[in-house]
């Protein structure tokens, strides 16, 4: 077992007046040497109980090398003591050679000149230890004291440490602001200095007058709160009665002498353990409030938070509301997912680059993360997608569906389709992660509304003053490829029903169908986009009225905002465009294929192990119709029509062979598609009894607006009859008041015209007569 000298002197630091620093904690503790060293382990057993453990493995690796911990031979040991009774009380080194001397000392004798040779020795190595940390250029500088008859002069060399000053820069920048101030206060403490000045101050008061430091910062909170204190008896000095501040002035210099206090608390409650990260930004906030010069160094967005994004986040699971409502999903909680995510994964490299209201969703959060390869060489963008699966297929499955969306969207590999590299899922936080690649040229809505970042905000990008129309050629290639995508998606049973403008990105000039795992999680649509199409589900597929709305937004630059197009726009568009979109929205039975005559066997057998992918949804998706899946055709309808006809597209056979998915992939497409539909059926249902209690409140006011008609016609019918004397006069009686007024003034206008026009005799035989 160690000595507890030996572990003292590896684990302590010595200092003057028998007191000893732990090198551990930096804590100093007191140690008599009449008591050993029961303090010094003491507070080892108390606050590093693992102390003899981290003694004995110093010990055994540094076994060749005892003096880095304070092990030293006897002899040194020797040499130093007699070095240190000598210099330590001043005496000769001939004190050293006395007889006396020898025999009262417990060291071993030495004499003068060996000890002369090691003084020597001592003072090289010291001036070499010297020479190292002094940088090239230095100052000097000469420090004198008395103590009492003796008079010390010492010599410091004076340098920047790391070249530069430190001070507290939010201290220097609040004190800039009351420059004149501070500069009021230091002139009277320069002027307080001087012998006649400092004398007369003594008279009156104990303290001294101190003066700034530029290199502390706190010495000039400390001249102010000096000032402060000794004002009444500086007041009573004659020389500097003109420089004392004005009372308006000294009650700002009283406030600003208060503040440092703030500061100082604010720094030790820094300091505690059990302080929380919400409470930390609590006092910052407070602090940037109250003084807002401090907001450059404390704000949540400042220069010098390494991660804003971070902080925000950790702040606000701090708080009670997130902690009592953990489940919820946020803009906080996707920030940890995603940082979560990439640690997780090695390959992902997280820059905490948000793309803030990048998609139309407000429940949407997007990263753009760094793709790294063997070499740790960033090799390509990710695009981390987070949005909330309160309501997906996952939280109604089991625990392996997770695995079996992760191959099924992994496996679904297709030209025109943008892959989907990994999927991620929080069942505590009910939040959803999916990786694909970011295409820094957009989507089709970006390259409408031209826009050159597709990262800014939804708001921000889409102007309708920056809309255009596409490029007749641009057109039919990437309504071509979208097409060929839903074919692709359709003959696995596949229905994509969240197709629009931003969700079709442009790689290479190819457009690629983006959000392919929105169906499959059985997410239900916006609700604008659900209104506008809710009408037409029964007569055409989702995915082909989704097709015709961005086809109508690429030929026009508009968004389609009602149901069905405007004939008149129609006119105006290119004939192949317009012949497609009549097909869509006015005329779906023209895409329609006949009804087939066998029966559903034999129409199995004729279109052999494809179509067993969807069999078991051809019930839902078309209630009306249980023999066919789809109600179009849309590799038929790719070759009926020009637009589709472009000829440098390669067939898409020969860009890729297709995949196989297993009996699980296949029956995850078969639950997802199924509660899609069953939410489309519900919806369609819900239309047409709006619909139908619209025109039945629609029928009654008309039958309404019919008896009223009658009413009133029967009513003119009988006035007549009842009052004979107002026969043929429009002004009778039973007129409404407005009316009646509109009689009487039409009478006097005709009795006044009717005076006018009469002869000048007439009117004195009129006026006789009246008289």
């Amino acid at each position: 077992m160690p000595k507890n000298t030996d572990i003292c002197r590896v684990l302590f630091a010595a200092l003057p007046d028998h007191y000893f620093k732990c090198n551990y904690c930096n804590k100093v503790r007191r140690q008599l040497p009449s008591s050993r060293y029961g303090n010094l382990i003491s507070h080892l057993r108390d606050k590093h109980p693992d102390y003899e453990a981290d003694y004995l493995a110093h010990v055994s690796v540094l076994a060749d090398n005892l003096h880095s911990f304070g092990f030293v031979s006897d002899k040194v040991a020797n040499i130093y003591h007699w070095l240190e009774w000598v210099v330590d009380r001043n005496m000769p080194l001939s004190e050293v050679d006395h007889p006396t001397t020898r025999s009262m000392s417990r060291l071993k004798p030495i004499s003068s000149k060996t000890l002369k040779k090691y003084l020597a020795a001592t003072t090289r190595v010291v001036e070499k230890e010297i020479a190292k940390a002094t940088p090239p250029i230095f100052g000097v500088m000469y420090d004198g004291w008395t103590c009492f008859l003796e008079h010390y002069v010492a010599l410091h060399i004076v340098f920047w440490k790391d070249d530069q000053l430190f001070y507290w820069p939010v201290a220097e920048v609040f004190v800039a602001e009351h420059e004149y101030l501070v500069g009021t206060v230091s002139a009277l403490m320069v002027a307080l200095q001087t012998i006649k000045n400092r004398t007369e101050l003594r008279r009156h008061t104990s303290f001294a007058p101190l003066r700034a430091n530029a290199t502390r910062w706190s010495s000039t909170f400390m001249m102010l709160e000096r000032y402060v204190r000794i004002r009444d008896a500086i007041k009573r000095v004659d020389a500097v009665y003109d420089l004392v501040p004005k009372p308006a002035a000294h009650r700002r210099i009283v406030a600003l002498a208060e503040s440092p206090k703030m500061f100082n608390s604010v720094c030790k409650k820094l300091q505690e353990d059990s302080i929380s990260m919400k409470a930390v930004r609590l006092l910052f906030d407070k602090m940037v409030d109250i003084f807002p010069v401090s907001g450059d160094y404390r704000r949540t967005d400042a220069a010098i938070v390494r991660s804003p994004v971070f902080e925000s986040a950790y702040v606000a699971l701090s708080s009670s509301s997130s902690m009592a409502s953990a489940s919820s999903f946020n803009a906080t909680l996707a920030v940890l997912l995603a940082a979560k995510y990439c640690r997780q994964y090695p390959l992902f490299h997280w820059r905490e680059e948000a793309l803030p209201s990048m998609g139309r969703r407000a429940e949407k959060y997007c990263f753009r993360v760094d793709m790294l390869n063997l070499q740790q060489e960033s090799c390509g963008d990710m695009l981390l997608s987070l949005l909330p699966a309160q309501l997906s297929l996952l939280d109604f499955q089991k625990e392996n569906t997770l695995y079996k969306l992760k191959a099924l969207l992994v496996t679904l590999k297709h030209p025109y389709i943008l892959p989907v590299m990994d999927i991620y899922y929080s069942k505590e936080k009910k939040a959803l992660l999916v990786v694909q690649p970011f295409l820094s040229n957009g989507s089709i809505k970006d390259r409408i509304y031209q826009v050159d970042n597709p990262a800014k905000p939804y708001d921000v990008k889409y102007r309708l003053e920056n809309a255009h129309p596409l490029p007749f050629e641009e057109i039919a290639k990437f309504s071509r490829q979208i097409l060929e995508a839903l074919a692709g998606l359709r003959s696995k049973g596949l229905v994509c029903d969240h197709l629009r403008s931003t969700n079709v990105v442009i790689d290479g000039g190819n457009a690629k169908v983006a959000e392919i795992f929105t169906p499959l999680l059985a997410i239900d649509r916006y609700k604008d986009s659900r209104e506008l199409t809710v009408g037409l589900e029964q007569h055409m597929d989702i995915d082909l009225l989704l097709f015709g709305q961005i086809l109508y937004e690429m030929a026009t630059g508009m968004e389609l905002l009602a149901p069905q197009p405007e004939e008149g726009v129609l006119e105006m568009l290119a004939p192949e465009i317009a012949e497609v979109l009549q097909a869509i929205f006015y005329y779906p039975d023209a895409l329609s294929p006949p009804e087939p005559e066998l029966s559903s066997e034999v129409e199995v057998e004729k279109n052999g192990s494809e179509f067993d992918d969807s069999a078991s949804v051809s019930s839902i998706v078309s209630s009306r119709n249980k023999k066919r899946l789809f109600l179009v055709d849309v590799e038929k309808m790719l070759d009926d029509f020009p637009l589709f006809a472009v000829h440098d597209i390669p067939p898409i056979r020969t860009l890729f062979s297709g995949f196989r998915l297993d009996s699980a992939m296949k029956s995850t497409i078969k639950y997802s598609m199924r509660i899609n539909a069953s939410r489309t059926q519900a919806h369609i249902v819900h239309y047409n009894d709006q619909q139908a209690l619209l025109r039945a409140r629609q029928r009654a006011e008309r039958r309404v607006y019919e008896e009223k008609e009658k009413q009133q016609q029967r009513i003119q019918q009988l006035t007549p009859s009842k009052n004979p004397t107002s026969k043929g006069n429009p002004y009778s009686s039973k007129t409404i008041p407005t009316r009646r007024k509109t009689y009487r003034a039409d009478s006097f206008r005709k009795h006044a015209q009717r005076a006018l026009s009469l002869p000048d005799n007439t009117k004195s035989n009129t006026s006789a007569s009246s008289a």
